[in-house]
């Protein structure tokens, strides 16, 4: 079996200068079975993209370099290329991810990173998705930050979307969506 890992990078958590200053404490923190966030800065290197350099712009990946916070997915697979298991498990960590993003809208530098881990615990990167169509959002989203409550609600909002299909959590105009995603997601996961 290869050990393999997804990553998608949060752009920022709340500031230790914020009126709601992100506790790292709780990290690793458990969204969803072998889906957690946790802080990656030991998993990537100063090498980790190096294969990219002729690709990318300086600035590109230094971005990528500098990622510290991801949503993480572990999972194992009978072979060591790229296969139907790993754009599975794309699919799903990008899925929690829309999730936390419905809940807390945020600035998108860095994307899904696949790989493995190498035997002395770094990130060997198979591929990654840039979000250059994702660069520009809406200003008042570019101060946006991850907030320990976020975290909280990133399985209700999973269970809510994706178990029942319940797509009415996103009509924000008749209440608080946040609510009902608590309210629904409660309910799944209770089943």
């Amino acid at each position: 079996m290869v050990n393999k890992i997804v990553l998608y990078a949060i752009n920022a958590v709340s500031p230790h200068w914020s009126d709601k200053p992100f506790d790292v404490s709780v990290l690793p923190f458990t969204i969803l079975p072998d889906v957690g966030i946790e802080d990656v800065s030991a998993l990537i290197t100063e090498n980790t993209f190096d294969w990219a350099k002729s690709t990318l712009k300086a600035e590109d990946l230094k971005t990528l370099k500098s990622v510290r916070y991801a949503i993480v997915y572990r999972y194992q697979t009978q072979n060591s290329f790229y296969g139907d298991e790993d754009v599975d498990a794309e699919t799903y960590i990008t899925n929690i991810a829309a999730c936390l993003r419905l809940i807390r809208p945020m600035q998108q530098h860095a994307l899904v990173a696949q790989g493995h881990i190498t035997a002395d615990g770094t990130l060997d990167v198979g591929h990654f998705d840039h979000p250059i169509n994702l660069m520009e959002v809406p200003f008042v989203q570019k101060l946006f930050h991850l907030h320990n409550e976020d975290l909280d609600l990133a399985p209700l909002a999973y269970s809510a979307l994706f178990k029942s299909h319940d797509w009415r959590i996103l009509e924000i105009s008749d209440g608080d969506a946040v609510s009902r995603c608590r309210t629904l997601g409660r309910q799944i996961l209770e089943t």
